[in-house]
């Protein structure tokens, strides 16, 4: 329900996947990322890596409707990843990269949803 509302709300920018659940981008495409920053690029400078960082991560994303909107009104991305939450160093990668950022822990009924699972 939660993710319906996010998928038609006019300031949350919609992946480009057609708003896919779970992008992974800071646990499964970091390692990845990080190499490339520093072994093709040759980033030494940790605010350098950052923002190539979010750069690629903002590619995800239809950043073309911030460019025709051309408003003030704040846009916002959104990805649901569960696995971000049993990783200790997804938090602290997602501070260097995008400070400002909110997280938000939706926590379900354990059999609930092991049976949404299974369906």
């Amino acid at each position: 329900a939660l993710l319906t509302y996010f998928r038609n709300h006019p300031q949350i920018l919609q992946t480009k996947k057609g708003f896919t659940r779970e992008l992974h981008f800071f646990d499964t495409a970091w390692n990845g990322l990080m190499k490339e920053a520093k072994e093709r690029l040759h980033l030494k400078n940790a605010n350098d890596k950052n923002c190539f960082i979010l750069e690629k991560y903002m590619t995800l994303f239809r950043t073309e409707q911030v460019l025709l909107a051309n408003s003030t009104t704040p846009l916002f991305t959104f990805e649901k990843t569960p696995t971000y939450f049993t990783n200790p160093m997804i938090p602290q990668r997602m501070k260097q990269v995008v400070p400002w950022s909110k997280m938000i822990l939706i926590l379900r009924n354990p059999v609930d949803r092991l049976y949404s699972q299974y369906k």
